[in-house]
């Protein structure tokens, strides 16, 4: 039995490798072919470069997957050392290679997507397109524990466990109807999605909960359960324990419509920058529910097979009759078709593609990295793709890629994109095989050696045909072809006209991406900055299109009118700025500051001078009316009056100058003066009525009064009289001081007389004395000069010392500039050696 099972499962294996696929169900390399339009099945945000595309049935958009998640032919299939092509079940054979290459769950499955028909269009900036494509999806599962038990069968012999819950089907069949549209946003953003209908013609699929088999040499025992649900076109009953198969065809076209779903695809691409873009999409998230020509099946076994210990070895006996009977009696004993038929619900297997793609040379050559997940029931597989993309020209791609995942590295992807007139046709596949294996074929076969891939798990081709309109050159990616762009170097994500050209709503010739100022009005044309700013040469506030006056001065600023001119308020021709006049009424002529002239520049304008030829001198000094001030009512202005505050009784009293008149010049003005003719002599002397003073009242006016404090008498020039007695003490003294010759020491003879003189001034205390010291010529000047002044100092000094007031008298030398007598003769001589006591006032107190 253990041949016959084993020869089973080659058989079986080899058609799993030659009919189905691994679960790649797209075609990664085609994500990078931008001139593909059926690139957008990918990711919708995606749109085709033509303006329009229309596929035809088959021919226009067509894949195929063949493979599996685990095997290749040189895991069951290889040389032996002596290059003979052998299996692995060959006793040369390495089963535990071909086990270790199992996956938990090898994962048979394949799709099928025939075009029925597909076109699209560009609108804009949007895309749309509609597609109706007939879609077959299968998938078996095998668990790794199913081959453990055909491979090593039982090796223990009292128990063996094998896991056999991930054995199940998975098979839909159905025409999808999509509508899509895209959006290109900004120039860094596109959107996309597509809604399906979906229109389900065939389904089966299974649903185990557990399946254990506990084996044994005595014994096997199988626990589980689960269910089977089944939708096909016509009439499909199965009898209890699958003992019968009743099926009728479809005779109605609507039999085929066994389910309705729907579905969505949703995509996004961002290009931070130029060279980047950044995409990722969602796909084939949908359903379809099934309520027609349903039929469930399920079952639950726990079934024990002890036939294997009463097999006698020596009997001739066909195992396989053995293993049939087994499983004969295992499918009785467990199935159990469902009475009834209820509706059910399946779901597409959703795939996450997450690509980045970075261009150089203008994207002429681009590298992009593809992260591809499709989820199917629970399980997850993940593939990541690399590629290089030469697009030389938008008729021409060219893709070669490399998907991690799949785990040999000898398997490439590739594919070519090309249109030639109005049609463009590509063809991508991924896992192209590097290796092959030769087959040698009987004789008489059309090729004598047939080549298999050795080293790929399966196949994933897509072509397509369609004819194509405005393929959609637009070097600069504004929205305007190359043929139609006047400005084909435009920055990206600038806003252009129909043109092509970048848009410049204000009309100021800078583009409204560069322009700062975007609405300067269309007159500021011609007169705008870099920014597009509209330009104020000297910046006073008003720009130069409209600034009749397009030089004012900086000091202009801020006193500008609509016009960019500097204002005149007053209308005085004098621009505010330099008027220093602002207010100045209107006709009024002015000087250069805006201020109304003032010729005689007495602070009072021309306009209002009721005295225009007021002298220069009277400036500050004029009333309201421009005239002079006489502010004391004197009659002399105030610009020439030194005497502003002349008294009113002085009015007829007063000289040019506005001051009264004082006509004796004694100080005291004239219509005050009481005594109008005082001597020159008596100046200063005078009272507060203008008379010359008597300060003692002697009778002599103090101006000519030598001593004006004392009562004195006219013969003495007011003084009080000196008494004769004195006079001649004084006048003994001319002679009687005697001196050494040429000296200035006294004489002791003389003490007598200084005694006298002494007591004269120590009782008389008012006396002030002036002691004068004369000489002959005889001798130089100079000498005799500081001997009068030695000898009168000496006599000054005797009298101190007798006790005279120091202060009171002063001594003083004339050498011989003052002879009273002849220096012709010794008696003349004689006199003019003297010292004389010169009494300036004096007050005699008698006891």
């Amino acid at each position: 039995m253990k041949k016959n099972i084993i020869n089973k499962l080659t058989v079986f294996i080899s058609f799993c490798l030659l009919a189905i696929n691994v679960n790649s169900q797209q075609v990664n390399t085609l994500y990078f072919m931008d001139n593909t339009p059926y690139r957008n099945t990918l990711n919708p945000a995606f749109q085709p470069l033509s303006g329009f595309y229309l596929g035809f049935p088959i021919l226009g958009y067509s894949q195929f997957n063949l493979g599996n998640n685990s095997l290749t032919l040189k895991d069951f299939a290889y040389n032996d050392v002596n290059g003979n092509p052998i299996l692995f079940l060959h006793p040369d054979g390495n089963v535990d290679k071909f086990y270790n290459a199992l996956n938990t769950v090898t994962s048979f499955n394949t799709e099928v997507q025939l075009n029925l028909l597909t076109f699209g269009f560009r609108t804009g900036k949007s895309y749309w397109n509609l597609s109706i494509t007939e879609r077959l999806n299968a998938e078996v599962g095998l668990p790794k524990d199913f081959m453990k038990l055909l491979l090593y069968g039982t090796p223990d012999p009292i128990n063996n466990i094998y896991d056999f819950k991930n054995l199940g089907v998975d098979m839909s069949l159905y025409t999808e109807v999509g509508l899509g549209y895209s959006r290109e946003i900004n120039d860094k953003w596109n959107v996309g999605g597509k809604l399906k209908f979906l229109a389900g013609s065939a389904n089966v699929q299974t649903a185990i909960n557990k399946l254990e088999l506990q084996a044994g040499i005595d014994q096997w025992t199988i626990k589980g359960d689960g269910s089977m649900n089944v939708s096909v076109p016509g009439n499909l009953q199965i009898g209890d324990n699958f003992q019968t198969f009743n099926y009728e065809e479809p005779t109605q076209p609507f039999d085929f419509l066994n389910g309705m779903g729907a579905g969505v695809d949703l995509g996004v691409t961002f290009k931070p920058i130029n060279a980047l873009t950044i995409s990722a999409a969602v796909t084939d998230l949908g359903f379809i529910h099934w309520n027609k020509n349903v039929q469930n099946v399920s079952f639950t076994t726990d079934y024990t097979f002890t036939g294997v210990g009463t097999i006698d070895p020596t009997a001739n006996i066909d195992p396989q009759i053995i293993g049939d009977s087994i499983i004969d009696a295992l499918i009785k004993s467990t199935t159990t078709p469902d009475p009834t038929t209820k509706a059910y619900t399946s779901y597409t297997s959703p795939k996450l593609n997450i690509g980045i793609e970075y261009g150089f040379f203008d994207n002429k050559l681009t590298l992009g990295v593809l992260s591809r997940t499709i989820k199917h029931n629970d399980v997850y597989d993940e593939e990541l793709t690399g590629s290089i993309n030469v697009k030389p020209a938008n008729w021409f791609n060219l893709s070669a890629s490399y998907s991690v995942f799949n785990g040999r590295m000898s398997n490439i992807g590739a594919g070519i994109g090309l249109r030639t007139g109005f049609v463009h046709w590509f063809m991508s596949a991924d896992y192209v095989p590097l290796r092959f294996a030769s087959y040698d074929l009987p004789s008489g076969s059309p090729i004598p050696t047939a080549y298999i891939p050795y080293n790929t798990k399966g196949v994933n081709v897509a072509f397509g045909t369609s004819i194509v309109f405005g393929n959609r050159q637009d070097k600069d990616r504004d929205g305007i072809t190359n043929r139609k762009d006047i400005c084909p170097d435009t920055p990206r994500g600038v806003v252009v006209d129909k043109k092509g050209c970048p848009v410049d709503t204000d009309g100021d010739e800078i583009p409204d991406y560069l322009d700062k100022c975007p609405n300067s009005p269309l007159a500021a044309k011609g007169f705008v900055d870099s920014k597009g700013c509209p330009i104020d040469t000297d910046g006073d506030g008003v720009y130069d299109f409209k600034d009749k006056c397009s030089n004012t001065p900086v000091e202009a600023r801020g006193s500008i009118d609509e016009n960019g001119c500097p204002k005149d308020t007053d209308n005085d021709g004098i621009f505010d700025y330099l008027d220093k006049c602002p207010g100045t009424p209107a006709g009024v002529q002015v000087d250069s500051n805006g201020c109304p002239l003032d010729s005689d520049g007495d602070g009072v304008a021309d306009y209002l001078d009721l005295c225009p030829n007021t002298p220069l001198a009277a400036k500050g000094l004029v009333d309201k009316n421009g005239c002079p001030l006489d502010s004391d009512d004197d009659g002399v202005y105030d610009y020439l009056d030194l005497c502003a505050n002349t008294p009113i009784e002085a009015r007829g009293f007063i000289d040019k100058n506005g001051c009264p008149l004082d006509s004796d010049d004694d100080g005291v003005a004239d219509y005050l003066d009481k005594c109008p003719n005082t001597p020159v002599e008596a100046r200063g002397t005078v009272d507060e009525k203008g008379c010359p003073r008597d300060t003692d009242g002697d009778g002599i006016a103090d101006y000519l009064d030598n001593c004006p404090k004392l009562f004195g008498v006219a013969a003495n020039k007011g003084c009080p009289e000196v008494k004769k007695e004195i006079r001649t003490l004084f006048q003994k003294a001319l002679q009687g001081i005697q001196f050494e010759s040429g000296k200035d020491v006294i004489k002791k003879s003389s003490n007598v007389i200084l005694d006298q003189i002494a007591k004269v001034l120590v009782d008389n205390k008012s006396y002030l004395v002036e002691i004068q010291g004369h000489t002959d010529n005889v001798g130089k000047p100079e000498l005799n000069q500081l001997l009068s002044e030695k000898r009168a100092n000496a006599v000054r000094n005797y009298l101190i010392a007798k006790g005279v007031e120091d202060k009171r008298i002063t001594a003083k030398g004339y050498g011989d500039t003052k002879p009273v007598a002849s220096n012709k003769t010794t008696q003349g001589k004689a006199k003019n050696r003297r010292v004389e006591f010169i009494v300036t006032f004096e007050e005699v107190t008698f006891e």
